[in-house]
């Protein structure tokens, strides 16, 4: 690991298995500046071949990264990833969703000890089925490809732990990104699947395109189909949390932001036949909840990321510009409230940081629209954490490469460190002070970050799974608090 700092050295130890202590680093002849893993990054699914089979040899040679024994993973278009655990074996599991062609559910199991069992499929298709919304795959793998935006495979995965019989976070029942039906489902114990969103609001729908005198009128915004999901995060209130961005917007504007489907735990489970007639639905029937805009980030691009921020009252969210590719961290804090016309208090005013240096101006698609945009990373509810340029800026981009090549993964652990995925690696922050203690360089770009309850962070790729040990595991989300937030800000307040 590379280092700055003694303070970094420290830090450090704190998050990894590290061979020396920070004394010794400190005091050697060379005053290096890099420290030797313990427990190096680990490639345990997939190719070994990185960007050629000499950097390949090299990596291995130079102990950052040591390769496993599986040459052929079967993995294709890996999108995202979740941690799920299992009360009847007393252990968890990794979950690798993928959007190539109908869509694959892989499962990951480590066991008890240090050597993994490997890799059994879990669900198939988990994108794509009906043909109602986007036509299905054929064999031939000619949709579903990645490197489109007409992907039918699944993207974000989520555990709803509205039945957890522990007081365990990660246990419960699974939620999927269909990009082939449009929708995100709930998978039930019977086989059922619940739809939780099949018709979101654009985030583009806010003003018409000015006239000739320059007037703008604000139109209510007309609810679509998913577009382009990515993250999927539950809060520990039952509120189901959607990374989303608009790319028909007017002038070619990329917004993304976060939708929120209140109370989305809470919403009752569909018998087996009305799991089977909901296919063809067109918005959901089965419950009354419409999903919000919760945040609008105004032309900073596409939002890849979301994770629980330790209070688990704020989340860090990850978006990336369509032009220059800049990778934007940012913290946001949720409105604890009910009531989404709260005025700003004081400890939410305006901070430089939290403008976009590309578009200071508040626009929506070119248009002056103080008045009515959403509160998002323009205003004061956002903070700047971190920016990095993710890739060359001369490189195409569209939303799926976005989600698949351009980094914007991100997982915090319960001490507040930071992992955020970049094209090259990933970076590890300190927390939401955002100073850089080390990169993990990765041969491919990284496409999900994942906390494991058993000690790892997974890191995936296209077609590959790694994992190094860490110290701490993902931030705790308590499960007693569903359908209570009222009563938690009457705590707060008190």
């Amino acid at each position: 690991l590379s280092r700055e700092t003694s303070a970094g050295c420290s830090e450090l130890q704190d998050i990894f298995y590290i061979r020396e202590s920070c004394t010794a680093a400190a005091s050697s002849p060379s005053k290096k500046k890099s420290l030797q893993l313990r427990h190096p990054l680990y490639l345990v699914l997939g190719e070994t071949t990185s960007k050629d089979d000499n950097d390949a040899a090299n990596d291995t040679a130079n102990n950052k990264v040591h390769i496993g024994s599986d040459s052929s993973s079967g993995l294709q278009d890996v999108v995202d990833s979740t941690w799920r655990h299992d009360v009847e074996i007393g252990r968890g599991y990794l979950l690798l969703s993928q959007s190539y062609q109908n869509g694959r559910i892989w499962r990951f199991e480590t066991g008890g000890g240090p050597i993994a069992i490997g890799k059994t499929l879990h669900m198939e298709p988990s994108g794509c089925r009906s043909n109602n919304y986007k036509s299905c795959s054929s064999s031939n793998g000619s949709k579903g490809n990645s490197n489109n935006n007409n992907r039918v495979g699944s993207a974000g995965l989520a555990i709803d732990f509205h039945t957890t019989t522990e007081e365990h976070s990660s246990e419960g029942l699974l939620v999927v990104t269909e990009l082939g039906e449009g929708r995100i489902v709930r998978m039930e114990k019977s086989g059922a699947r619940t739809p939780l969103i099949v018709q979101v609001p654009s985030f583009c729908s806010v003003a018409t395109p000015a006239t000739t005198d320059g007037a703008t009128t604000p139109i209510s915004s007309k609810n679509n189909h998913l577009m382009n999901p990515t993250k999927l995060l539950y809060t520990p209130f039952g509120d189901l949390l959607i990374g989303e961005t608009s790319t028909d917007c007017h002038d070619n504007t990329v917004i993304g932001g976060i939708l929120r489907l209140k109370n989305a735990m809470s919403i009752k489970e569909l018998s087996s036949s009305q799991s089977r007639q909901a296919h063809s639905w067109n918005t959901t029937l089965n419950h009354d909840e419409e999903p919000e805009i919760l945040y609008q980030n105004n032309g900073i691009g596409y939002v890849i990321g979301l994770a629980l921020d330790p209070s688990w009252t704020g989340v860090y969210l990850t978006s990336i510009h369509p032009k220059d590719h800049t990778l934007s961290l940012h913290h946001l804090k949720l409105d604890m409230d009910d009531d989404d016309d709260e005025d700003s208090t004081e400890d939410q005013k305006k901070d430089s940081n939290s403008v976009d240096p590309a578009n200071e101006t508040n626009t929506v698609g070119g248009i002056d629209n103080e008045s009515s945009k959403p509160r998002g990373l323009l205003d004061d509810s956002a903070t700047l954490v971190y920016t990095v340029k993710s890739r060359s800026s001369s490189s195409s981009i569209n939303t799926a490469a976005a989600t698949t090549d351009g980094g914007g993964a991100i997982a915090v652990d319960q001490k507040g460190h930071i992992y955020v995925a970049t094209y090259n690696g990933i970076l590890v922050l300190d927390g939401p002070n955002g100073n850089l203690l080390t990169t993990l360089e990765i041969p491919k770009p990284p496409t999900s970050l994942t906390l494991g309850e058993d000690g790892f962070l997974y890191v995936t790729t296209r077609n590959q799974l790694f994992r190094i040990r860490v110290k701490n595991g993902p931030v705790i989300v308590p499960t007693n608090l569903i359908g209570k937030r009222a009563s938690y800000v009457d705590t707060l307040h008190h």
